[in-house]
């Protein structure tokens, strides 16, 4: 199974990189993420996703 979502931001990619790298900021915005533990640069973490066939 592959999952792609793209998207564009108008933000110049030196200054939100690093925002996108900052996991414990950006997992609370995605549906059904969350950390589990984290050591130092190491994250665990679980992700739900609801996946549907077409008819």
């Amino acid at each position: 199974m592959k999952l792609e979502n793209t998207f564009c931001i108008a933000v110049p990619v030196d200054e939100s990189w690093p925002v996108l790298l900052d996991i414990e900021r950006v997992a609370p915005c995605v549906p059904g993420a969350t950390i589990t533990s984290h050591d130092g640069d190491k994250y665990s973490g679980n992700i739900k996703v609801k996946v549907a066939l077409s008819p």
